[in-house]
């Protein structure tokens, strides 16, 4: 109790409130606008971080991680447009409430479910603190393996239309990795006598050109016009969403927990537990018929599962730099521009970094539902703004910060390219967040793989662990990819 009284104490900084404040804002505002995400509020900030020391860096990216969620149900629920991959399946009730005069009732359900399921989420994170130092030392080389290439898999098999194509690009992201200083040789790799390759591509010139420039050039192209809501419904009306929340309160806390778990598993969160919770609620909730018809519960259960997901997926990520999503692996390449280490070095260097996240992730879920809940006429005046006031600023500010990150030119042509990647793997429906996972977590695989045959040579493959592990990865991947075709079929 004592070090949860002096990390808030810590963070009661005007500084550090203010950096929650500018996360919980350019995530609220972005994700709220189709076609922007958290990734791309993520990669704005990184130029920036390079200025920032270790608790500042964590209330900026943090925030915008913990409150990601939220918003990104409002173009779904009010224009049946989904903010991300997790908001897709709410579209099917919340949008049909909007129809039926309810969006601002289906709105105030989502931001209290939401809050309710982050806070929940960062709870299970809390407590597995006292647990965390004795079970991470279970993991040897050939466990972090195991984890490591589990995470690439799972992505890979649960994010493309097929399982093939999640795969294929996952194993791109990972020949990526390889370019730049072989880490074991110190010999060049796959430079083609560029010095400027020989450090590896920068994982911000990756992200702004896999992820942002792909998606603004897309809504450039189309032109894509945000419808605004033609009244506002009143605060009675809206009230009931609150009231709505405290009947369900037993669903609530069964999909906080189903998101929880999910999160915790590389590769199940993100854009499917929104399909499993809505499932799930479909087989066990009375009167399933209305789900589908605009049945609030299905808000709710979505909302709260999609946010509390967030505290499962961080477990692995700080433990063992396993990151579960995309997102997660963007926020573990930031870990490493403000200092922050992930695994054994976090548990016994810097152990109050983890609650310090604790206490950022409830106070920003906490605050932005508070926010959003007073503020939804005026987020439905967000989403009707015009993209194209806002994409040439984006688009130089991208390019500006892709620049300042190592004071090189060569890092905008790799944008570039990447960009003519991202766009075409877009266009042609191909995933594309396995390239940035295994992007980031090549060089742990390639490291882990290395200790692991040195002490076990080629008996590494007859390993009991990685025999339990990949067993294990077959179960969920024939359950998840069934959650997928079911989800399908809705």
């Amino acid at each position: 109790m004592e070090i949860l009284i002096s990390t808030l104490s810590a963070l009661a900084t005007p500084t550090n409130f203010f950096y929650m404040f500018v996360g919980i804002a350019l995530s609220s505002t972005l994700v709220a606008l189709p076609g922007f995400n958290t990734k791309m509020a993520m990669t704005i900030c990184m130029p920036f971080l390079f200025y920032m020391d270790s608790v500042s860096g964590l209330c900026l990216l943090i925030s915008i991680l913990a409150v990601s969620n939220t918003a990104n149900s409002v173009p779904s629920i009010l224009f049946a447009i989904p903010g991300a991959s997790s908001s897709q399946a709410v579209i099917i009730d919340g949008y049909q409430m909007s129809r039926k005069g309810q969006g601002g009732r289906a709105l105030i359900a989502s931001f209290v479910a939401s809050a309710a399921g982050g806070i929940l989420g960062s709870a299970v994170l809390f407590s597995f603190i006292p647990f965390a130092h004795n079970m991470i030392l279970w993991f040897g080389p050939v466990e972090l393996l195991c984890l490591t290439v589990a995470g690439i898999l799972m992505i890979g098999v649960l994010s493309g239309s097929t399982p093939l194509d999640g795969i294929i690009v996952g194993l791109l992201g990972i020949m990526a990795s390889f370019i730049g200083m072989d880490m074991i040789t110190a010999e060049p790799r796959y430079v083609f006598d560029t010095p400027e390759l020989m450090d590896g591509l920068g994982i911000v010139a990756v992200v702004v050109g896999l992820y942002a420039l792909p998606e603004l050039s897309t809504l450039y192209i189309s032109n894509t016009s945000i419808n605004k809501l033609s009244n506002i419904e009143s605060i009675k009306q809206m009230s009931k969403g609150f009231f709505d929340v405290c009947k369900n309160k037993i669903l609530l806390l069964y999909n906080s927990l189903l998101g929880t778990i999910c999160g915790f598993i590389p590769g199940i969160g993100g854009g499917i537990i929104d399909w499993v919770s809505l499932a799930l609620t479909k087989q066990f909730v009375r009167d399933s018929a209305l789900i589908g018809k605009g049945d609030v519960r299905s808000v709710i259960a979505i909302d709260s599962a999609t946010n509390a997901k967030e505290g499962g997926a961080l477990i692995p990520t700080l433990l063992f730099g396993i990151p579960g999503t995309s997102t997660l692996a963007l926020l573990l390449a930031s870990f490493d521009i403000i200092q922050v280490p992930t695994g054994i070095d976090l548990l016994t260097h810097k152990d109050h970094l983890i609650y310090l996240i604790f206490w950022i992730l409830t106070i920003s879920t906490l605050a932005t539902s508070i926010i959003c809940i007073l503020a939804t006429p005026l987020l439905i005046r967000i989403t009707a703004i015009k993209t194209g006031m806002l994409l040439p600023h984006l688009i130089v500010l991208l390019c500006v910060g892709v620049f300042l990150v190592s004071n090189n030119f060569f890092n905008l042509w790799i944008m570039l390219g990447l960009s003519i990647l991202g766009y075409w793997l877009k266009q042609h429906n191909w995933p594309r967040a396995p390239f940035l996972i295994g992007f980031v977590l090549g060089p742990a695989c390639e490291q882990y793989f290395g200790t692991a045959y040195q002490i076990h040579g080629w008996s590494l493959a007859t390993h009991p662990s990685v025999v339990l592990c990949f067993s294990a990865l077959l179960l969920i991947f024939f359950i998840g990819y069934g959650f997928k075709k079911h989800a399908k079929s809705l």
